[in-house]
Order: structure tokens, then sequence, then C-alpha cells
């Protein structure tokens, strides 16, 4: 009886680690996700012609719908590809998020 109340305890204790390694995970991967997202708003303010406004451009939908479409419209341009207008490009960029 007493192997099996240690036994069924040590159980317990392995699905207690589990369960806290699965947490401790999940929050490294929040804050690497965190990290990383913070470090691009500050590239994106740094080198943004927009600078410190751009975090009003995302937080305003019309302001980012034209931010977008002004971006692509730079690829575009960069890209040489004048054929195609800049909403179908958007719109092929915005199909398939992967």
């Amino acid at each position: 009886m007493k192997r099996s109340l240690d036994d069924e305890r040590i159980q317990r204790d392995e699905l207690a680690n589990q369960a806290m390694k699965q947490l401790t995970d999940k929050n490294d991967e929040r804050i690497q996700r965190d990290e990383l997202a913070n470090q691009a708003m500050k590239q994106l303010t740094d080198k943004s012609i927009c600078k410190e406004n751009i975090k009003l451009i995302f937080n305003n939908s019309d302001l980012f719908t034209r931010y977008c479409h002004d971006q692509v419209a730079l690829a575009q341009d960069e890209a040489k590809v004048y054929q195609l207008p800049t909403s179908f490009v958007q719109r092929l960029l915005t199909l398939n998020p992967t």
C-alpha cells in the first residue's frame, strides 16, 4: 500500500512537472513573438518615412489600408511590375497568408 501511494505521488509530480514545462515553453514562445513584434515595430518606426506616425497608421484601419496600398505600389515600382493594378497585387498577397 505504501509503495502504491509513493508511485501515485511520483506520477502526479511528473505530470505537474510536464504541465509546468509546457507552460514555460508556451510563455517562452510568447515572449519571443512579443520581442520579434517589438523589434519589427522599432524598425518600422526608425526606418519608415512615417516615423512615430506608424503607430497611428496601425491603429486606424483607413490609414492602414492606404499605407498597405502605398507599400505594394512601392514594391511594384521596385520590381518594375507595371502590368498589374496595385489593388490586384494586394489581393494576391492577402489571399493566402502563408
